[in-house]
């Protein structure tokens, strides 16, 4: 189907959302087929300023009122929904590009972090321990992201994502084994029970690219196909290899001082020893031979207490698996 929205059409989806409640929680939706499938998430807006993920709670919308035949349920849940609102404020308010998070970063959960007894004073890791409960019902999910820099769209597996899956998705970039690399978790390693099993985080874009839009729209209908909970939805028509970024490292800037000695593009060629970034202290040297996931669209980073870059090794062409059958 051919649905490419725009950034007026995200705004009335984000307002139907943000008023929806599922179990006493704001800002979530849930779709019960009746019929015996998966429980799939969908979770948009994490960072306040990315609304990509908006995108495919649209076109499910549209596909309802086609009359299309579901299985299993569909919960989609806007997840930072103080951030997400200050974001869509009116047109002319500055603030709608600054809100990527009220207090913290909620991609970037710490490893003690604790879901139930502790009292938190970010608001970020309140909604975390509000939403966990909705989080815990998911088989399967998909966690919708986009770049501050103009760059090729993603997916990002924490360990590795079943290729075949990979495969039917519109993108040629996958990135494998960020947990080893991040310092803290991502939100989709919370998501999903003992028995749960594939989280993807997909990254589809420039921040208000009407292409990362579309690419959000076209990885939910690829993923609630190939996951079977409908068919005919979507068919991928590029053969392209996948590019496979083996991540094994990421890099914090020692303090305020630095800053890089270009903007890296992502995945940017680098070489072991190579000068990245200075400042008062030793230069940010390149670990290996490999490739820069990830840079800031600035020289200076706005926040120390992220990631800067991530590293991974040389990339390795794959062609794509196909199923047999999506029915």
């Amino acid at each position: 189907m051919n649905f490419a929205p725009e950034k007026s059409d995200l705004k009335a989806t984000f307002k139907w959302l943000s008023e929806q409640s599922y179990k006493g929680v704001q800002g979530v939706y849930m779709y019960d087929s009746g019929t015996a499938g998966l429980t799939f998430g969908v979770t948009v807006h994490t960072h306040g300023n990315e609304p990509c993920g908006l995108a495919a709670l649209g076109v499910f919308q549209q596909l309802i009122s086609e009359g299309t035949v579901f299985k299993g349920r569909i919960i989609f849940t806007l997840n930072n929904i103080e951030a997400s609102k200050k974001y869509w404020l009116p047109e002319n308010d500055p603030a709608e590009f600054k809100y990527r998070f009220l207090d913290t970063n909620m991609n970037r959960v710490p490893e003690e972090f604790n879901l139930e007894g502790q009292v938190y004073e970010e608001y970020e890791f309140k909604r975390i321990q509000e939403l966990r409960k909705i989080w815990k019902e998911f088989d399967v999910a998909v966690d919708f992201h986009t770049t501050s820099q103009d760059a090729p769209a993603m997916v990002i597996a924490n360990d590795t994502l079943p290729l075949v899956y990979v495969s039917a998705l519109p993108i040629s970039h996958y990135l494998e084994g960020m947990e080893r690399a991040v310092k803290s978790n991502f939100l989709t390693k919370l998501y999903g029970h003992k028995a749960s099993t594939d989280m993807y985080m997909i990254e589809c874009g420039q921040h208000e690219d009407l292409s990362a839009f579309k690419c959000a729209a076209e990885c939910f209908l690829s993923l609630i196909q190939s996951y079977r909970l409908t068919e005919n939805v979507y068919e991928l028509s590029s053969d392209e290899e996948l590019q496979v970024y083996k991540v094994t490292e990421s890099c914090f800037f020692p303090d305020a001082s630095y800053e890089q000695i270009e903007i890296y593009k992502n995945f940017a060629a680098m070489k072991a020893g190579q000068v990245l970034a200075e400042g008062d202290g030793s230069p940010v040297v390149a670990p290996f031979d490999g490739h820069i996931l990830m840079a800031p669209s600035v020289k200076k980073p706005a926040y120390l207490t992220e990631e800067t870059y991530f590293f991974s090794k040389p990339v390795i062409s794959v062609k794509r698996e196909r199923a047999l059958s999506h029915a």
